[in-house]
């Protein structure tokens, strides 16, 4: 928690605002916000994810990784298998309101 002795950086610094555009980087892509939206409802097994959205494993994991990078998204391993789980579900609301930004008149 900040307090007055340690208050909240500014976010429009150079350091907050380039970790702010790898964030909206990771959701310029449409697979990754499906991704988001498959994993907002539970965890999945990678397969899961591929078969959902009848894409390559080698692509998926590849989105999965810049989502991973930008700890939209995190990871268990368990043996061969990985589950992914979604890190950040407040991801959802900046999506639903970009997504509503421009048609509000």
């Amino acid at each position: 928690m900040y307090t007055s002795e340690t208050p909240a950086p500014d976010p429009f610094a150079p350091p907050q605002l380039a970790n702010v555009a790898e964030f909206f980087k990771a959701l310029d892509s449409p697979i990754r916000l499906q991704i988001i939206h498959i994993l907002s409802t539970r965890e999945h097994y990678v397969y899961e994810i591929v078969e959902k959205l009848n894409s390559s494993q080698p692509l998926i994991s590849q989105h999965l990784r810049v989502l991973r990078e930008t700890k939209i998204v995190d990871c268990t391993r368990s043996g061969r298998l990985i589950t992914y789980k979604l890190a950040c579900p407040g991801v959802l609301g900046i999506i639903n309101k970009d997504s509503n930004a421009c048609h509000a008149a």
